[in-house]
């Protein structure tokens, strides 16, 4: 557990010497339910979790323009005109509303357009929704509920054959793409203040795509590898 601990915290003061407190969550958190998963006690995990949270509210306090970010999203007016803060978000919601049920028409959106930033990673979501609406939306959403599915019970299913590391690798994977997940939607639905987070298999970048299409490639090895003790067992039975 020290081990652990050691590895994350470096990392952690990496990230946060470059001021992203976003990324430093993500992956503490990450590594916190690996840890969890593997059978680590609830108290040593809680004490933890409670400790690095207050680092990073000790941490966001000192840094002035990361507390307004946060202020302005949660205690200013949200609609003022005069709250240049939440332009994104407000354009994000705007595109939604446009976008109903069924949305504009693929391609007919005009949010991206100018008016909505960062329309082609972290808003892409706003995009789809405008002009495919919130079915097109539930579709995403349903998408990426299966590949989670999938993935935890192929982690499981490795853990019941005793391929333990496997299956906790797996395991952190699909937590990482659970948690960015929700944050990213949860930036383009108003309800966490917008953060450079991209949306797994959609949003344009290559290092994003190159990282998220290895960690799928890990997840159907392991499940290639299930599969194949699988059979093996079968074969000499």
């Amino acid at each position: 557990f020290i081990k652990t601990l050691l590895i994350i915290v470096i990392a952690d003061v990496l990230l946060l010497l470059e001021t992203d407190i976003g990324a430093t969550l993500i992956i503490s958190m990450t590594a916190m339910a690996m840890l969890y998963a593997a059978g680590s006690y609830i108290r040593q995990l809680s004490i933890v979790t409670i400790g690095l949270l207050a680092v990073l509210g000790v941490f966001i306090a000192l840094i002035p323009n990361r507390f307004n970010r946060f202020v302005s999203f949660w205690y200013e007016d949200f609609w003022s005109s005069n709250n240049e803060k939440l332009y994104q978000t407000k354009a994000a919601l705007i595109g939604i509303a446009r976008g109903d049920w069924f949305g504009t028409g693929l391609g007919a959106g005009i949010q991206k357009y100018g008016l909505l930033p960062e329309r082609h990673t972290d808003m892409i979501l706003a995009v789809i929704g405008e002009e495919l609406g919130i079915v097109g939306m539930l579709f995403v959403l349903l998408s990426f509920a299966y590949i989670l599915t999938k993935g935890f019970n192929i982690a499981k299913l490795a853990l019941k054959k005793g391929r333990k590391y496997s299956s906790y690798v797996v395991f952190g994977i699909c937590t990482w793409f659970a948690m960015q997940i929700t944050v990213n939607i949860g930036m383009n639905l108003g309800l966490l203040p917008p953060k450079g987070f991209t949306l797994p298999l959609l949003s344009y970048g290559g290092t994003s795509m190159i990282l998220t299409v290895i960690s799928l490639a890990i997840v159907l090895r392991v499940d290639m590898e299930n599969k194949t003790n699988y059979l093996k067992q079968r074969k000499y039975v």
